[in-house]
């Protein structure tokens, strides 16, 4: 299974999120004990600022959406013209791998996140994928929240997996680093077998840049579940960040000099 949460981050004085992410855990599960912390569960289309995270049954949708993305990035969907055109397909080609997929393998429901940032907005959706295989899409909303007891701005976040309980039962995140420290104590909750791993991130900034960042947790380097030890992959990430979210540099395995700490949530 999965932890995946997807929040907005809200400069002051602003409506519109200066950037979302997407964020997942590494770790498949299963029934007899088993794990496996280097499942991807994260992907992008920077040239149309696409991000997705998924949940859930593992084995269909994930060669689905890896295909979908790979097919993206070649810029095999740059002709549709909105969101809501893309999210349909996207759907009904998962439909497509559904028909021959063995219903005995389904498992259980998936989730998938997507957010694509299209004429200076963020429009998100989740498609969801039944045990039974009925696919069916959401529409959601990222709005600010204040916090009415302090006037206190809070990230507005989406919650998904078998991890999803034990985050919302942590005190509510008001921040972006706050959020993501929680998410890794729940990745570390040893009462939480089916989750685990290295943290993976994406996210679309207000300027419209899609990103795959660079984790590092408790001193080891990875990206999407894969350990990272050539410099040339170090060059390639653009962003790194810790588990409290604080800006990274890999090839020193230190805080980015001027980078500014965080407080443990």
């Amino acid at each position: 299974m999965t932890l995946l949460l997807a929040w907005a981050a809200f400069d002051d004085g602003k409506t519109d999120p200066s950037a979302v992410y997407i964020t997942t855990d590494s770790r498949i599960s299963w029934g007899n004990n088993s794990t496996w912390d280097y499942a991807q569960k994260v992907f992008c289309i920077p040239i149309t600022k696409e991000i997705f995270g998924y949940c859930g049954d593992v084995m269909c949708v994930t060669q689905t959406l890896s295909q979908i993305v790979q097919l993206g990035n070649l810029g095999g969907f740059n002709s549709l013209p909105t969101t809501l055109n893309r999210v349909e397909l996207y759907a009904d080609l998962i439909k497509d791998a559904l028909i021959s997929y063995p219903k005995e393998q389904i498992v259980s429901s998936s989730s998938i996140i997507y957010i694509q940032r299209h004429i200076n907005s963020y429009n998100v959706f989740e498609i969801i994928i039944s045990k039974e295989m009925v696919v069916t899409i959401n529409k959601i909303e990222f709005t600010r929240n204040v916090k009415p007891s302090e006037k206190k701005e809070r990230t507005d976040r989406i919650i998904r997996g078998s991890g999803a309980s034990t985050f919302r039962g942590k005190v509510p995140p008001d921040t972006t680093y706050q959020a993501f420290h929680r998410f890794c104590e729940c990745i570390d909750d040893v009462n939480l077998p089916s989750v685990g791993g290295v943290p993976q991130v994406v996210t679309i900034r207000r300027n419209g840049h899609c990103l795959l960042l660079g984790i590092n947790k408790n001193g080891d380097n990875r990206v999407l579940g894969l350990p990272v030890q050539a410099p040339d992959l170090f060059s390639g990430i653009n962003e790194w960040k810790n588990e409290n979210f604080e800006r990274w540099d890999p090839k020193q395995n230190q805080l980015v000099i001027g980078a500014k700490k965080q407080p443990k949530a």
